[in-house]
């Protein structure tokens, strides 16, 4: 499983916060941080702490979007699992990702539950939620699971999106592909 899967963070002076959510994430899988601030420090204090993450630093603060685009740009896994620098998961939370990605087949964004997050009905594409897995219109862009291969099918996220509403312009995309937002 842990061959399968690369989690990547876009981190700017997020050295106060990252390691918490880092402790959630099995240390056998591997982990990408693009670091937008520049600071070479905190690069080298996650690099010798963990070994399996990569701090990659871009010459500029590339923005949220660009940024998991070069991590993504940067993996050989079949799938990306993009999370904001404060979400922690639950222990079997990548493992069921895994799971409905296998068992799913076709999808391209597999979101997780998101606790606190109020899903109001217009999130659902439609009003069956009984379902194991529910067509969405929107899902909360703090955790976000992709089979990579779906970027060489829909396109990267748009750079021209520095920060907020990037993953709504790939949700956009997807559906209008019609690939599967779940």
């Amino acid at each position: 499983m842990e061959n399968d899967i690369t989690v990547i963070f876009v981190s700017f002076h997020s050295e106060d916060i990252i390691e918490k959510s880092i402790a959630t994430i099995n240390h056998n899988i591997p982990i990408i941080v693009i670091e937008n601030s520049r600071n070479f420090t905190f690069k080298e204090k996650l690099e010798k702490k963990y070994s399996n993450i990569k701090v990659i630093i871009p010459d500029k603060n590339l923005g949220n979007g660009a940024g998991i685009n070069r991590g993504i740009k940067n993996i050989n896994t079949k799938y990306v699992f993009y999370l904001d620098v404060d979400t922690e998961l639950f222990p079997d939370t990548i493992k069921n990702l895994m799971n409905a990605a296998k068992e799913i087949k076709s999808f391209s964004i597999l979101a997780p539950k998101i606790n606190n997050f109020d899903y109001k009905n217009d999130c659902y594409l439609n009003s069956n939620k009984k379902g194991k897995y529910s067509p969405m219109r929107f899902v909360t862009g703090c955790a976000l699971f992709f089979e990579k291969k779906l970027f060489n099918e829909i396109g990267f996220f748009d750079e021209n999106i520095f920060l907020y509403f990037e993953e709504t312009d790939l949700f956009h995309r997807c559906k209008k592909k019609h690939h599967k937002v779940l």
